[in-house]
């Protein structure tokens, strides 16, 4: 899990006041930048990114209505609620557990794309769905709709992809809010499980080791090169600190049961294709949709 020693970005936390909010108290978040004006190219190459606890993105499916409310998409050992820990201060879903439509008032920092004002405020209200079985992801409900964002920021939401049928060596980037940076790499396959600690995963994308993915860049969205679209959130990392199948040095499970152990900087990501099931017609999560593959509370 590359949540552990998140280290903010240097600035000031500044207050906005974010229609849709059930009450007047502004929201507060990192509206400072680091990009370096209207010709950053990583001003587009960050659009739809937030920065909160980890990273994220602003999301939506085709076909979903701009009036209804806006999604955000993390790693689900990113929220910060649960039955479990790690490293005595961590707290996280147990293994099992599910996280269902939990009220919570929640300020995430978006990266707008916009040069005027490059960050603005998200306000979410509440915590969709999170676990950490199976697939290592996370919801939240915004406040605002997704025209209110676009008409209030500029900015535009990143599509989650359809097809979950990625082959290996297909070029990726994982852009993160938080570090303000878009790391380009490609896919390596697919993992049959994941094990770390408590938890198991997957199937889970393999990523290279080029992808460079720096503590604090959980929940970053892995978007294709070629359609722009959303196929993954990056979960974990080995990073060769520890025992195997230990915090943040998982090992693979294939499909035979052997269990191996990859490079130093290899990264995995979980699929988000999977969540187009779960949205009903009208744009509301359902876990009982019939093709709804996620875990249901036990």
């Amino acid at each position: 899990m590359l949540y552990v020693a998140v280290a903010f970005l240097v600035g000031v936390a500044q207050a906005q006041d974010i229609p849709g909010a059930k009450d007047a108290t502004p929201l507060r978040c990192n509206l400072a930048s680091r990009l370096k004006g209207p010709d950053d190219p990583l001003l587009n190459r960050l659009q739809g990114t937030v920065e909160f606890l980890c990273s994220g993105s602003f999301v939506t499916f085709k076909g979903r209505n701009e009036s209804e409310r806006g999604l955000l998409l993390t790693s689900g050992h990113c929220v910060g609620r649960g039955g479990a820990s790690f490293l005595r201060r961590f707290v996280v879903p147990a293994p099992g557990e599910v996280l269902l439509h939990v009220k919570e008032r929640r300020t995430f920092t978006l990266d707008t794309g916009n040069a005027a004002a490059p960050r603005a405020c998200l306000g979410a209200d509440e915590l969709v769905y999170a676990t950490m079985t199976d697939l290592d992801i996370a919801i939240y409900r915004l406040t605002e709709t997704y025209e209110e964002i676009e008409r209030r920021t500029g900015a535009r939401p990143l599509i989650i992809a359809t097809d979950g049928r990625i082959p290996a060596g297909m070029k990726v980037r994982m852009p993160s809010a938080l570090h303000q940076t878009d790391a380009i790499c490609s896919t390596d396959g697919t993992v049959s499980k994941l094990k770390e600690m408590l938890w198991t995963f997957g199937p889970a994308l393999r990523l290279t080791t080029d992808c460079n993915a720096r503590r604090g860049s959980s929940g970053s969205p892995v978007i294709r090169e070629d359609t722009n679209e959303v196929i993954g959130v990056l979960s974990t990392g080995y990073v060769a600190d520890g025992a195997p199948c230990e915090i943040m040095n998982p090992c693979e499970i294939d499909a035979k049961g052997t269990v191996s152990v990859a490079e130093k900087g290899q990264a995995y990501a979980a699929f988000a294709h999977q969540l187009h099931a779960c949205f009903d017609s009208r744009g509301n999560f359902d876990l009982n949709a019939a093709d709804c593959p996620l875990l249901r509370p036990q």
